[in-house]
């Protein structure tokens, strides 16, 4: 699993991924250093990737509960500790719309949350042996998703190596010129792709994150 940072420019740069201590479960993720949450979140059991928006653009409110940085990492604990379950609707109220992807290690299975505008909850069960791509519904209308989507295909297509390195080289690298909707987007330096973190759990059970700003990458085996 792998995803790109697509933020405000004015916000801090993330602190690079490290091991956190959550409720006594071991928990790897960069921090939001603003509001302590994360977008990517691995453990012994699970792994989830948010994204920002739900089924459609929706207008932002002036006020949530909290954020879905933090409401990430309190699905997370909830179903680590068991009083949650990745193919069961929980009850959210006063967040702002967002795309959950959960990654559940044992028995494998891939869980996909999507949260509306409506506070609807849609949870879905995708098949878990073939590759997916997401395009946050906050910045990428459903054409621009479609042909982001396209490209994903023909990646797949041409690449008959499945190390993990060639997806980073996809999120890194694909349509590099074109700033507005490609896999790495600068829209007049006010929204950028501001880095990178994946998820290897195959052989290993390692975070990779690499800083596009700063050029800095890092790789975190992940023990539990």
């Amino acid at each position: 699993m792998a995803t790109n940072r697509d933020e405000s420019t004015s916000r801090l740069a993330a602190l690079i991924p490290s091991l956190y201590l959550k409720d006594n479960f071991c928990i790897y993720f960069p921090q939001d250093p603003h509001g302590k949450g994360t977008w990517i979140a691995t453990s012994q059991y699970y792994t989830l990737c948010l994204l920002n928006g739900g089924k459609a653009k929706h207008e932002k409110k002036s006020f949530y509960k909290k954020s879905r940085g933090l409401v990430l990492l309190e699905i997370l604990i909830g179903l680590l500790k068991g009083e949650i379950s990745p193919e069961n609707t929980i009850d959210i109220k006063g967040i702002e719309p967002f795309t959950l992807f959960i990654v559940q290690h044992q028995p494998n299975a891939l869980y996909k949350w999507v949260y509306s505008e409506d506070e609807s909850m849609e949870i879905s069960e995708l098949a878990n042996d073939k590759p997916h791509i997401h395009s946050s519904t906050t910045l990428y209308d459903e054409a621009t998703s479609k042909l982001r989507a396209e490209w994903f295909e023909d990646f797949l297509e041409k690449s008959q190596d499945s190390e993990f390195s060639k997806l980073v080289d996809f999120h890194s690298h694909t349509n590099a010129d074109n700033k507005e909707f490609g896999l790495r987007i600068d829209r007049k330096g006010i929204t950028k792709t501001l880095s990178l973190s994946g998820v290897e759990y195959t052989n290993n059970h390692k975070m990779h994150h690499i800083d596009f700003i700063t050029n800095f990458a890092s790789e975190l085996e992940c023990i539990f």
